[in-house]
């Protein structure tokens, strides 16, 4: 069953591999590795060590199921593990099969690369036609815009320029400014522009924004792709016109009512923005709905947003009391916080209270949207912040 290969021709170190690798019928090693080590007079890694370099050991019934040569072995390990694993692959085979499936990968990695050239190249065609076949058939009129379009599309030009002004940089991409109060509002407002045909996606954007679909449709994200202007100018020339239309007069003449309602609704974000703030720092989960929105614009219509700080900050800090005091859950905590601020906004109405105002917090600077309607069409520096809608408006011709 073993048949050895010797590599020293001393007669003493042949008989003490013959021992070391002799076995019964039944297949055991007849010779105990540390009885034959004394036999010979050396300790057993020396003994191991001549057993190595001495000779190679081939059994007979057992070959690599690749090439069919017999397995060679150099000590009984390798041997024991010979025998479980019958007609297991030599080492130089599984060599050349590792090579091979290296090589096979590396194949197969070129090939995929490859494929996901061409996706993209199809892909970026894809956008290009899109894009071109717009510009070239449905350029957008701003003769015709609203001025809610020409408020939002003057300060998202603001707010995301590239320094070249040829296109829009994703939103995701900016960092230390906000478009506007509250980051929902501001994808709200970049939907809009889209639908309305005033922004048209950049071929260059990330495909990692994108999702394209089988039957040539495709959805991205709105956050993450670089927008251009559908305008047959630059955004330089297209900024200039817009930033002359709302500093004119007669803008806020034909277009108070609209002016007005784009208040409301800053200021809305504002104290949205806020309490998310508020719940944030106490751990609270609360969507706000509508009911909370009417409470919030009865009381901005009185108090300004920097006032609905106060408010919203004490309801907030009502409900961590109750919270702790009651052991109730925090989602019944949160809950309490609207009518809370109805209670103190109410209350302070009617008892002529004298509500401090807060300061703008650190976290939470003034957007662009604010600067572009207060500071630039009203001409009141952050005026929605410091004042009420009713303050706002009581000296300008509505």
């Amino acid at each position: 069953m073993i048949h050895l290969k010797f590599l020293n021709n001393d007669e003493t170190i042949k008989a003490l591999c013959q021992n070391y690798w002799q076995i019964n019928k039944d297949g055991c090693f007849i010779y105990d590795v540390k009885e034959l080590a004394g036999q010979y007079g050396i300790n057993t890694p020396t003994l191991y060590k001549v057993v190595k370099e001495s000779c190679i050991a081939y059994i007979s019934d057992t070959a690599c199921i690749s090439c069919g040569k017999q397995h060679a072995c150099h000590n009984r390990t390798e041997f024991n593990k010979l025998i479980k694993k019958n007609n297991m692959i030599c080492m130089e085979c599984r060599a050349k099969q590792q090579q091979q499936f290296l090589y096979e990968k590396k194949e197969e990695e070129k090939k995929k690369e490859l494929e996901k050239i061409e996706k993209e190249k199809k892909h970026r065609a894809q956008l290009v036609d899109d894009v071109s076949f717009i510009l070239k058939n449905h350029l957008f009129d701003f003769s015709k815009a609203s001025p809610r379009q020409i408020i939002f599309l003057l300060t998202l030009i603001r707010f995301s320029a590239n320094e070249e002004l040829s296109k829009l940089q994703a939103y995701s991409d900016i960092y230390g400014i906000r478009f506007t109060p509250n980051e929902n509002y501001s994808i709200e407002i970049l939907k809009q522009l889209y639908r309305d045909n005033i922004l048209l996606i950049d071929p260059s954007s990330n495909l990692s924004a994108f999702n394209f679909h089988n039957d040539g449709s495709f959805s991205f994200s709105i956050t993450k792709v670089i927008w251009l202007i559908n305008y047959k100018d630059n955004i330089s020339s297209l900024q200039s016109m817009i930033g002359e239309i709302v500093c004119m007069p007669e803008f806020f003449d034909t277009y108070s009512l609209e002016i007005k309602q784009l208040c409301e609704e800053v200021a809305l974000q504002e104290c949205l923005a806020y309490l998310d703030y508020q719940l944030a720092a106490r751990h609270f989960v609360f969507f706000p709905g509508e009911k909370t929105k009417a409470v919030f614009n009865k009381l901005l219509q009185k108090y300004s947003v920097a006032q609905m700080y106060n408010f919203i900050y004490r309801a907030c800090r009502y409900a961590s009391d109750e919270y702790q005091k009651r052991q109730i859950p925090k989602k019944q905590a949160a809950n309490l916080i609207p009518g809370a601020v109805q209670r103190y906004g109410e209350k302070a109405e009617a008892e002529g209270w004298e509500i401090t105002p807060y300061k703008r917090n650190f976290d939470l600077p003034q957007s662009e949207l604010s600067v572009v309607l207060y500071d630039v069409i009203l001409g009141k520096p952050d005026g929605g912040f410091n004042l009420s809608i009713e303050n706002l408006f009581q000296n300008n011709r509505l």
